[in-house]
């Protein structure tokens, strides 16, 4: 009964017979029967002894399988190629993602050296032309920083338009250099997608995907809203929330759920693609975008409601870092005294956290792994802390020698 997978012959046999020469299943068996048949048949055979037969067994599920005895070895050999071949599948799937996500923690903590070195070179261009290419490698990494390089041009306009008038020449050739910089990797990559797929686009679009995934937390109830912090807080929360909440308040939040909020969101979205392309005639491609405005459409239509269910979303990914509770205050005093100051090497530096603390809990789900790359910021805050409270201390410490 320690088995995973259990496949057996025509004429095996079960029971536990203990009963029969007055003694009981000590060694396991009466805590792990019940666990693999329903109690009442568990008790039956547990009090009488008496042993069920093979087809008995799989009718009540004991067994997964029953073949002929010739076809014991194979058939378990045949379970095994299926479940090696599914992890080697797995396996791939995940060789992306962890390659993926540790290269752009490295290239967010290379942005954020580089830009700090750009802001304190007084407008020299070769630090500006190296934020430059560190951002396009995030980008062709991770293609939703697209979406802050944008912001960030923004930003840079306004930068210039702040900047000493005798000055403004010198920063406007900086950030121009920037901004070529990212642009022809970034532009010369889109160019190259064009003409092998047809779209000009940094990677293949899981925008729709992501985008229905994250809608369908519009739907909570009031309930499933407060439940979300508990069952989304580290180590103990999902635990916490089956105690607290009813099951059917609880049981959509788990991933492999059928119905449940990510199997609705990842499931509906292929098959409306589809059926979009059949009733209306079109290419998988007008499909998507048509399907994708839809879902724009959807979250505009009830925005505050949007906005309201991002917060448990921003909570959900701030597990990220073990030590949350501290570097999260950190980084948001530490933006204000940088707002307050016109510090624009942190505030840059701080932008790049907040931008993928927010935009993931506005577009997707927010599982913690998406907040790997806001972990290098989440660091540079908790750090200026420590030795903003460490010179806090020596300050008032008494000197040497004094009483």
């Amino acid at each position: 009964m320690t088995c995973d997978y259990r496949i057996v012959g025509p004429n095996a046999r079960f029971g536990l017979p203990e009963p029969k020469v007055g003694l009981m299943a000590a060694a396991g068996g009466a805590q792990r029967l019940p666990r693999h048949v329903p109690l009442k048949v568990a008790m039956g055979m547990m009090l009488t002894g008496e042993p069920i037969d093979a087809a008995e067994a799989y009718r009540i599920g004991l067994v997964n399988e029953v073949v002929e005895p010739g076809d014991l070895l194979p058939a378990a050999n045949r379970l095994a190629a299926a479940i090696l071949i599914l992890a080697n599948d797995e396996l791939m799937k995940s060789r992306h993602w962890i390659l993926s996500d540790y290269l752009a923690l490295f290239l967010v903590s290379l942005t954020l050296l580089s830009a700090t070195a750009a802001f304190r070179s007084r407008g020299r261009i070769l630090p500006w032309i190296g934020t430059g290419l560190a951002l396009a490698a995030l980008t062709l990494t991770k293609a939703v920083f697209l979406v802050f390089a944008a912001v960030a041009a923004v930003g840079a306009i306004g930068l210039i338009a702040l900047t000493r008038r005798g000055r403004q020449a010198r920063t406007l050739l900086a950030l121009t250099a920037w901004l070529v910089a990212f642009s022809l990797p970034v532009g010369s990559w889109m160019e190259r997608n064009q003409a092998v797929g047809g779209e000009f686009a940094l990677t293949a679009s899981r925008g729709g995907i992501a985008l229905s995934t994250r809608e369908v937390f519009n739907h909570m109830s009031e309930e499933q809203y407060l439940c979300a912090f508990v069952y989304w807080t580290r180590g103990f929360g999902n635990g916490l929330a089956e105690k607290r909440f009813p099951e059917e308040v609880w049981h959509p939040f788990q991933i492999d759920r059928p119905g449940g909020f990510y199997d609705v969101g990842q499931n509906r979205y292929q098959p409306h693609v589809a059926a979009l392309m059949a009733e209306r005639g079109l290419s998988e491609r007008q499909a998507r975008q048509a399907a994708d405005a839809e879902l724009v459409h959807a979250v505009m239509q009830r925005p505050l409601t949007h906005l309201a269910t991002t917060l448990p979303l921003f909570y959900r990914g701030l597990w990220i870092d073990t030590f949350i509770l501290f570097t999260l205050p950190a980084l948001l005093w530490f933006t204000v005294v940088a707002l307050r100051r016109q510090h624009y090497g942190l505030m840059a530096a701080f932008s790049l956290g907040w931008f993928n603390l927010l935009f993931y809990a506005l577009i997707s789900l927010n599982i913690p792994r998406y907040q790997m790359t806001a972990v290098p910021v989440l660091a540079l805050a908790g750090g200026l802390a420590v030795e903003t409270l460490w010179r806090a201390f020596r300050k008032r410490r008494p000197a040497s020698g004094e009483p």
